[in-house]
């Protein structure tokens, strides 16, 4: 099985931030079809273990490229940040201390489905922004990557915050 090491390849897009996601979607669907396993039903089991990988590398891709933050986590790992083995920098003071805040305001909304909307809504808002400044830092020439990493990492706590509060709302929704 092919090794991509760069998604964009695999896609045959250029590496950037911004990209065209209907273009995306159309490859996408045009690489799932070339690799789907039931092309390979009568294949020999190694044929069909590779068809099965193709389709899951394929999968795995989209899934990074079409979401902003795995994006640009994958764009800095082109060029050369080791994500998931480096230590966590030190996010600023002010970020740790609005994280804790909306923290609060999650647990102070005690089932409250109005003011979760309300955090939630909040959180989504900032999740924007985070990207919208990753977008802006890899505009520049040459892009920000120190700058990069730290708001990538800034969005994944939002994003696992909004998780946090979408299941939460989920369970009170069911449970009523």
């Amino acid at each position: 099985m092919e090794n991509y090491k760069n998604y964009f390849a695999l896609f045959s897009l250029p590496i950037a931030f911004d990209i065209d996601l209907p273009e995306l979607n159309s490859r996408f669907r045009e690489l799932q079809k070339a690799a789907h396993p039931d092309k390979y039903a009568n294949a020999i089991d190694q044929e069909r273990l590779k068809s099965v990988q193709r389709a899951s590398l394929i999968n795995n891709a989209y899934n990074t490229l079409k979401d902003p933050v795995n994006r640009a986590r994958h764009m800095l790992e082109i060029n050369g940040f080791d994500l998931e083995n480096e230590k966590q920098n030190t996010l600023a003071p002010a970020f740790l201390m609005q994280q804790i805040e909306l923290r609060e305001q999650i647990e102070e909304a005690h089932g409250d489905i109005e003011s979760l909307d309300e955090t939630n809504d909040q959180i989504v808002d900032l999740l924007r922004k985070t990207t919208d400044s990753i977008r802006q830092l890899f505009a520049q020439d040459p892009p920000g990557f120190d700058e990069i990493r730290e708001k990538v990492q800034e969005a994944k706590f939002f994003v696992r915050l909004k998780e946090n509060v979408d299941s939460i709302i989920l369970d009170l929704e069911n449970n009523d």
